[in-house]
């Protein structure tokens, strides 16, 4: 752990990231782009279209889930889906000659160039230096950034967003029967790579000639260009190694097996209408010609047609991901030109959405009022505003806007208008919708006239006690990295210090965070903490990397060590990507992240299991927001007291932890049984929570515990939680 706080990370100088590449010019960017574009259109003009795609995809499948540590460079999914789109381009001319691995590896190396190469030849004269910045890592998002969501959570959605549209709709479409039949394609192609491999073990590990003339055959069935190759080489007298690794060269031949989806099957497994499915969904060589390439990595076709359809029939599926990868796109396209359906989609989008976040903090703090579409009237101007969702739990109120437009193809390439309007629209604006509402309740904290626009049912909020709120903005989609932080919207002068934020996170990430933290009393504190960590660190990562860090050190972060360092999170996700099957009960208060000494959580899960009091989850919050290190301490000194080993010397003690003008301070009172007044003892924890933090400028949690000697209770005798703040900030905070 370096002295920042943060574990697994290392601060590195800038020029440790960059490379030579880095100061060649626009024109010797577009010399590379061009140069490789030529060599892969040549490569694949001559070709057998199938195994190269099929090479290409089996590598980036077994690859991506190879140890990060790995010296080989991976092939991205983009490159996958850029080498379809050009393939298509250059057309199928009817040759069948394989590629040898050394040609392949020239390939895929011009692969990784092209996209990169694409984006830096770009020059924008007009721009600020930030401003360019930024649209350069917007359109790197676009170019490699996939999989908002894990699958399972993919499936769940699309299903019941599509199943609802199908509702709207008296079900003319069947999108969620559609989506079903990509899930299943999908599937399919996942069962073909483990057959294959499987016969792939079986040879490298047969013991006789016979065995692996056995799974040459195998091989030689699946693909004509294997049959024609070993038909050229089977007289041959090998012995058993040689044969072995001419078998396994010829096994690489038969790839394109694995991603065909044969239309006979599919009917016989999904019906005639997913064969009919899967040909709108797929393209013919020669659809697009080769002045489109140039278009590719930023706005590629295959996102919304991720098929092929081959002369005999069959589709070919060289991207098993894409029901995951781009499930909107998909049903966009499926939609088409039909307006009034489009309206009714993007209606029906709006309100799942809203559900779906309702839903997901429901089930993750079960003790919370949830409020959907909560409905109020400025007294002053006589507008009628409406807030998306609204959920309190204790003395903690969280404030959701949902947004489900899409980010237009413009301002995912780098259009400065688009992009503006975009970011303004859904990553912006909806912290100012939150604020407006925060800002009524304030003004008007003894009559608030909240309703659910549904039912006109009163919203009923006790604000005779100050609340805590935090504001987020859950969207569909978004440009991960950059839209995570407020600190690139400062950069581009978008916002200030004062303007509102909300931390933004797509469904997916939120499903996510939910399906991690499957204890009510974390998943709360990462949220309240997430609300807040701009104030202790300037990133750039997405959701996941954040969740990984959260598991990894509960967001125990110094800011001294840090300084105005950024941190830029690279591979870091590892911990949010791993399986999980979450607890159905998530009426719990274990604890992930905060790594705490056993007498904490034994008092966390205490005072979680009363609830006997409004300031649970700020007695609560206030724990975990501590340094182990000092919790530690406490423990150390509270046993040695119980034992009547000392501690009377120092009575009162204290630790402290700050996150931006906030500061938490947990303070544990010594005290002998006969010495202790339980009728007095609220109003003395008072002056000493007051006295410890009579210093602090911002917003101060206190918790002041009293531990009797002797005493039978085993965790502490006396609680009291206190919230001051110098400042005239109403009832919510």
């Amino acid at each position: 752990m370096n002295n920042s706080g943060i574990p697994f990370y290392n601060i590195v100088p800038h020029e440790f990231l960059s490379s030579q590449e880095d100061d060649l010019s626009a024109d010797d960017w577009n010399k590379r782009y061009e140069l490789s574009k030529s060599s892969i259109i040549q490569f694949v003009g001559c070709r057998d279209p199938y195994i190269i795609l099929a090479k290409t995809a089996l590598r980036q499948v077994i690859e991506s889930g190879r140890d990060k540590e790995s010296t080989v460079r991976p092939i991205e999914l983009h490159e996958l889906e850029i080498l379809q789109s050009i393939i298509l381009a250059v057309g199928f001319d009817g040759n069948n000659s394989p590629a040898s691995p050394g040609a392949l590896t020239r390939l895929w190396k011009d692969l990784g160039v092209l996209p990169k190469a694409h984006m830096s030849r770009q020059v924008f004269p007009e721009d600020t230096p930030a401003l360019t910045f930024f649209r350069r890592r917007v359109q790197l998002q676009t170019i490699a950034y996939r999989f908002l969501f894990d699958e399972q959570a993919c499936v769940e959605v699309m299903k019941q967003l599509l199943a609802r549209l199908d509702a709207e709709i008296s079900g003319r479409h069947n999108f969620a029967e559609c989506y079903a039949v990509l899930v299943h394609v999908s599937g399919m192609v996942r069962d073909r790579i483990e057959i294959y491999l499987q016969h792939v073990r079986r040879l490298m590990s047969a013991k006789t000639k016979e065995a692996v003339l056995k799974e040459a055959n195998y091989f030689c069935s699946l693909y004509p260009a294997a049959a024609r190759a070993w038909h050229r080489c089977a007289g041959k007298d090998l012995d058993l190694e040689s044969l072995r690794w001419a078998v396994y060269q010829i096994s690489e031949l038969a790839n394109p097996w694995i991603f065909t989806v044969p239309r006979e099957r599919l009917i016989d497994k999904c019906g005639a209408h997913a064969a009919r499915l899967l040909e709108r969904l797929s393209y013919r060589a020669g659809e697009f010609d080769e002045a489109q390439i140039d278009k590719f990595p930023l706005s590629n076709p295959v996102w919304r047609r991720p098929f092929l359809s081959m002369p005999d029939g069959d589709f070919f599926c060289a991207l098993p991901q894409c029901p995951y990868s781009f499930p909107f796109q998909i049903v966009e396209e499926l939609i088409g030109a039909d307006v009034k359906l489009a309206e009714k989609y993007s209606s029906v989008k709006a309100a799942y959405l809203e559900d779906k976040i309702a839903e997901v903090f429901a089930k993750s703090a079960p003790s919370a009022r949830v409020y959907r579409n909560v409905v109020w009237d400025d007294p002053e101007t006589g507008v009628r505003y409406e807030n998306d969702v609204l959920a309190v739990i204790g003395n903690f109120m969280f404030m959701f806007e949902a947004k489900s437009g899409k980010i237009n193809p413009g301002a995912r390439r780098g259009a400065e208008k688009s992009l503006k309007n975009d970011l303004q629209s859904l990553f912006i604006d909806p912290a100012a919708q939150a604020q407006r509402l925060q800002n009524y309740l304030n003004a008007h904290h003894e009559n608030p006239n909240l309703r659910e626009k549904e039912t006109g049912k009163s919203v009923e909020l006790d604000l005779t006690r100050p609340k805590l709120v935090y504001r987020f903005s859950i969207c569909f989609e978004h440009f991960a990295r950059l839209t995570s932080t407020k600190h690139n919207f400062q950069e581009l002068g978008f916002v200030d210090d004062e303007t509102p934020w909300a931390p933004v996170l797509s469904l997916g990430e939120f499903m996510i965070v939910s399906k991690h933290l499957d204890s009510e009393v974390s998943f709360i504190h990462y949220l309240t903490r997430r609300f807040t960590i701009e104030k202790l660190l300037n990133f750039e990562g997405d959701e996941q990397d954040l969740l990984s860090l959260f598991l990894a050190n509960g967001f125990c972060i110094s800011k001294e060590g840090l300084g105005d360092q950024r941190v830029t999170f690279i591979d870091a996700d590892e911990l949010a990507r791993a399986p999980k099957i979450s607890a159905e009960d998530r009426k719990s208060a274990t604890v992930y992240g905060v790594d705490l000494p056993p007498l904490w959580k034994a008092t966390i899960a205490e005072i979680y299991k009363g609830r006997k009091t409004p300031n649970t989850f700020d007695i609560i919050s206030t724990i975990l927001n501590q340094a182990p290190l000092g919790l530690m301490g406490l423990q150390k000194n509270i046993k040695r007291w119980r034992r009547g080993g000392g501690g009377a010397s120092n009575p009162v003690q204290y630790v402290k932890f700050s996150v931006g003008d906030r500061s938490f301070y947990l303070i544990i009172v010594l005290r002998r049984l006969k010495d202790f007044n339980p009728k007095t003892w609220h109003d003395e924890a008072r002056m000493i929570a007051m006295e410890a933090g009579s210093e602090e400028d911002g917003l101060t949690d206190s918790v002041v515990f009293a531990y009797l000697s002797p005493s039978r209770n085993l965790t502490h005798d006396a609680a009291s939680f206190f919230r001051f703040t110098p400042r005239p900030v109403g009832r919510l905070v």
